[in-house]
């Protein structure tokens, strides 16, 4: 089902999105629904556009624990969120080489802490060779034509999703314009390929702001 009809199945009305009409189609079939995402109370998570939920009852935040717990398992349809080119959505600019959730989350932080450590005792950018050597010291592997013509997910295939739940608020200033607001808090996307290699990709959270676009089941494996 569509991530907007998944949310409502958890007690919110059409009222916690903001409704954007289509150009030159009345019906509410052919609208964009998008959802902000955002910290309440230092959870992470879908935040009411509707300004009386605020004032009165109704249900005006519902975190990513709550959406996502981690007690069920579930799949997404990662779709082309670009309206004008069928491009992947904001991720990271490589993926981890393996299927173990916890070890990308760790080798991710790890390679973080790495890029940060030399830039600062260089005081200056990393160069290629640095980066290259840091991603493959974390089993980490470059993404190459980043939000270009590749694209890294197919529109009708379930990927199986992870969300770790340890979301820090980065505060981070938006610019606007087109696209996801990101947060630099991410969730994590298996695939697999060909018979033996799996790669694990890190997808921003801001993106799950197109609550129309991404589809979502619950596995029961």
């Amino acid at each position: 089902m569509k991530l907007i009809n998944y949310l409502k199945s958890l007690g919110i009305k059409d009222s916690f999105f903001n409704y954007v009409p289509h150009p030159h189609i009345k019906s509410k079939d052919y609208g964009t629904y998008y959802s902000k995402i955002g910290f309440y109370k230092n959870e992470l998570g879908f935040i009411s556009s509707n300004i009386l939920s605020k004032v009165f009852i109704g249900k005006k935040f519902i975190s990513f624990k709550e959406a996502f717990p981690a007690k069920k398992k579930f799949s997404m349809v990662i779709p082309s969120i670009d309206p004008i080119r069928a491009t992947d959505p904001v991720m990271e600019s490589f993926s981890f080489e393996g299927e173990s959730f916890e070890k990308a989350i760790d080798s991710r932080k790890k390679a973080i802490v790495d890029f940060d450590r030399k830039s600062n005792n260089e005081n200056n950018d990393i160069d290629e060779k640095e980066y290259s050597i840091i991603l493959k010291r974390n089993n980490l592997i470059q993404l190459k034509n980043l939000n270009d013509t590749v694209r890294y997910f197919s529109n009708d295939h379930f990927y199986e999703v992870f969300f770790e739940h340890n979301y820090e608020n980065f505060k981070l200033f938006s610019f606007g314009g087109r696209g996801p607001v990101t947060n630099e808090n991410f969730f994590l996307v298996k695939k697999g390929i060909g018979k033996k290699h799996v790669n694990i990709y890190y997808i921003d959270t801001g993106n799950l702001m197109y609550v129309k676009d991404f589809q979502i089941i619950e596995r029961n494996d």
